[in-house]
C-alpha cells in the first residue's frame, strides 16, 4: 500500500507537490491550514531590482518591470518569478541568507533593491543586506491567514494516521497542532518532516507528535529536499522490518 503524505500547504499551492508525490509511488492527502491573501501596497520609485524568497510573492512582481532583475531563493521562487515574464532571474541556492551572502560582494547593482515578502517571516532579509552594504527595502505584499478545517476535514486527513506531515512553516506546524489537539489525533507512529531547521525547532518545542515522534529535516529547503527525506524514511522503515 502506497504510504499516505500530509500537505498543509494551500489548496492552490499543494497541487504539483501531490502530483510529483503520487508519480513518485506516494498516496498525498492535502490538508490546507492556511491561504494566501495579496495585501494592498506602494512600490517605491527608480528599483533597481527584486528579491524574491517565496513563490507567492512572485505574484507582485508587476509586468511593467519585467526588465529588471529578479534574486529568488530556490528553484521555486524562480519558476514562478519567470512564470510573471521575468527573464533575468538569478537563483540562489539554499537560504535567504546565501542570498545575502552572493549578493554582499557583487559590484555594479543597480539600487535600491525591493524585496516582496510576506507578512510573517522569520528573518529581516532587507536589514541583513544593508547591514551587508546593499541598499533593500522590504515591501509586504501578501499574507498567510489561517483556516479553521472543519471536525469532518481533519478526520479525513488524520485517520487513519498518514506515514508523514510535510511541514513548510512554522505558523503550518503551529496550527496542525491546535488541529491534532481539537480532535484528539495520535501522531505516534507519523513522521514530520520540516522544511528547514527552524520549523523542527518549532515542533520539539511544541511537543507535537508526542514524545518519541519520528522527526525529519530536508537537507535543502525546497520540495527535491523534502522528498529526499520521505525516501530515506522508507527505506529505514523497510530495513526495521
Amino acid at each position: 500500500m502506497a504510504a499516505a503524505v500530509l500537505i498543509l500547504r494551500p489548496v492552490d499551492k499543494a497541487g504539483p507537490l501531490a502530483e510529483r508525490l503520487r508519480r513518485a509511488g506516494y498516496a498525498p492527502r492535502i490538508l490546507p491550514l492556511t491561504e494566501i491573501a495579496p495585501l494592498p501596497h506602494d512600490l517605491p520609485d527608480g528599483i533597481g531590482g527584486f528579491v524574491i524568497t517565496s513563490p507567492s510573492a512572485a505574484m507582485a512582481l508587476p509586468a511593467s518591470l519585467a526588465h529588471l532583475p529578479v534574486f529568488a531563493v530556490g528553484a521555486a521562487s524562480a519558476a514562478a518569478v519567470r512564470a510573471r515574464g521575468f527573464r533575468s532571474v538569478e537563483t540562489a541556492s539554499g537560504t535567504a541568507r546565501g542570498l545575502v551572502d552572493d549578493l554582499a560582494g557583487r559590484r555594479g547593482l543597480v539600487e535600491p533593491l525591493v524585496w516582496l515578502s510576506g507578512e510573517d517571516v522569520s528573518t529581516d532579509l532587507a536589514a541583513d543586506l544593508r547591514d551587508a552594504g546593499k541598499d533593500c527595502r522590504r515591501v509586504i505584499v501578501y499574507a498567510n491567514r489561517a483556516i479553521v478545517p472543519t471536525a469532518g476535514d481533519l478526520a479525513a486527513a488524520l485517520t487513519p494516521p498518514p506515514d508523514a506531515i510535510l511541514l513548510q512553516s512554522a505558523k503550518a506546524a503551529r496550527l496542525l497542532d491546535a488541529a491534532v489537539a481539537r480532535i484528539g489525533a495520535d501522531l505516534g507512529q507519523t513522521a514530520l518532516v520540516s522544511l528547514s531547521p527552524r520549523i523542527d525547532a518549532h515542533v520539539e518545542e511544541t511537543g507535537l507528535g508526542g514524545t518519541g515522534v519520528c522527526r525529519l529535516v530536508a537537507a535543502t529547503p525546497d520540495d527535491t529536499g523534502l522528498l529526499a527525506e520521505l525516501v530515506r524514511l522508507g527505506q529505514n522503515r523497510t530495513g526495521e522490518r
